[in-house]
């Protein structure tokens, strides 16, 4: 009895470490997933995949985020970023792949209540709120996972009934104590969100000094692009 209670914790310790082995082999690399989640245009899609090999393990995963960040009036676009990560997240169980799979079918909400379809849309937004609360809490250590729920949470705010201020707020506040020594990139988005989030407070003086922020940290960055387009808009 005692040589096959050792023998099944021999086993278990394998299983363990396959299983562990498995997961590592479907973690998406930092930096070509800093790549994916900055696609804004087909034609970007179109280049950063060429140059990724298909047979990476986390090539599905990619080619998600990027069919959900060009899909945001798109219909169709937003139901093969679902599909698409739906697949990945059952081949891979990555929250990345769950967390982009959850903002992708509020997406698909979003465009269904634009065209009127308010009780798909209410069904397909909680479905997707759901799952990308759910990525967080399975990895909520993940950067990218949080930058997604504050910026998904913004979209959700502003677009439908859902406040998901709350979210904001928490997420900011996970992430202000993780940004030193992070990329200028991440960092202008931080300041990006402060600044939305300072307009929401109507503290609009915060809110011009964030967007700003935002500017000078990283000029070149989307989270800069979008900074300047709310002061333009504030200035009009």
């Amino acid at each position: 009895m005692k040589n096959k209670g050792i023998i099944l914790m021999v086993l278990f310790i394998i299983t363990a470490f396959q299983l562990s082995a498995e997961q590592a082999k479907y973690q998406p690399d930092g930096k070509v997933l800093n790549k994916a989640s900055n696609i804004e245009s087909e034609k970007d899609m179109n280049n950063f995949l060429a140059a990724l090999d298909k047979k990476n393990p986390c090539y599905e995963i990619y080619y998600g985020i990027c069919l959900h960040n060009i899909s945001r009036t798109d219909a169709e676009i937003a139901a093969k970023a679902v599909d698409v990560l739906e697949a990945a997240y059952e081949k891979t169980e990555n929250p990345i792949a769950l967390g982009y799979l959850g903002s992708a079918i509020s997406i698909k909400a979003g465009i269904a209540s634009e065209a009127g379809n308010f009780i798909s849309a209410t069904g397909l937004l909680s479905k997707g709120l759901n799952k990308l609360d759910e990525a967080v809490n399975l990895m909520p250590d993940s950067d990218t996972l949080r930058f997604l729920r504050i910026f998904n949470s913004f979209d959700v705010t502003e677009t439908s009934p859902v406040s998901r201020i709350k979210f904001v707020r928490e997420d900011i506040a996970w992430m202000e104590k993780r940004m030193e020594g992070s990329p200028k990139s991440e960092i202008a988005y931080l300041s990006l969100a402060k600044g939305k989030l300072d307009l929401i407070d109507k503290d609009y003086d915060a809110a011009f000094a964030h967007l700003e922020d935002a500017i000078k940290t990283a000029p070149e960055s989307s989270a800069a692009k979008q900074a300047d387009e709310i002061l333009w808009e504030l200035e009009e």
